[in-house]
């Protein structure tokens, strides 16, 4: 999401909105949040190794699936 639909998502009032910005900058700085293409702010993306097997789409995305846990989408463009 973008900030601004975040901002609104959570009431976030026009007079608090360089504290939210400053706070949001904080954040990424801290890598809590990432800055993402068009300006978007997501989660961190979770490191390590996951074994599995990759299922292709014919919509040109994917899902691995691992014993254990949910299938993990891979989007278009994405797999290796």
């Amino acid at each position: 999401m973008k900030a601004a639909a975040i901002r609104r998502e959570l009431g976030v009032s026009a007079d608090q909105a360089a504290a939210f910005r400053a706070i949001l900058r904080e954040l990424i700085d801290a890598g809590e949040l990432v800055l993402g293409r068009g300006r978007t702010l997501t989660l961190p993306q979770r490191r390590g190794t996951i074994i599995g097997i990759y299922r292709p789409t014919r919509h040109g995305y994917g899902f691995v699936e691992c014993p254990g846990r949910a299938d993990l989408l891979v989007p278009r463009g994405k797999a290796m």
